[in-house]
């Protein structure tokens, strides 16, 4: 419950979605992922994120000291981010793409249901 509450903060914080267009409910807590991303010989980030998933209608007021841009994508707009604009995308975000994991979820109209559901497991991308 404690990923959830912390993603209800920050989903507010970053994009205006306020709590009640984003109950916990209707959050669904998927895997765990964890990955490595060198930005040069100094800096980096060694993560273990939690995968969640929400579908609703929401209205969006992004921050804007925390987000540059909101679009709605399709897949193919995501494939093509992927291959022309890779270098404007968060690590995470690229592995969890590339490994497949995000079209996975994107068709699975299962998401949330309790199978869907690990706490045990944790991915490595």
């Amino acid at each position: 419950m404690g990923v959830k509450r912390a993603a209800q903060r920050k989903v507010d914080h970053e994009l205006g979605i306020k709590s009640e267009q984003f109950p916990l409910d209707n959050i669904h807590f998927i895997t765990r992922i964890k990955y490595f991303a060198a930005y040069d010989n100094t800096w980096g980030e060694r993560e273990i994120d939690h995968i969640l998933v929400f579908r609703g209608d929401v209205n969006v007021v992004a921050n804007p000291e925390e987000v540059a841009e909101v679009r709605y994508v399709t897949k193919e707009d995501v494939r093509e981010l992927l291959q022309h604009s890779s270098d404007t995308l968060t690590p995470w975000f690229k592995r969890i793409t590339e490994s497949g994991l995000l079209f996975q979820l994107w068709d699975d109209d299962q998401v949330g249901s309790a199978a869907q559901h690990n706490l045990d497991n944790i991915i490595e991308l």
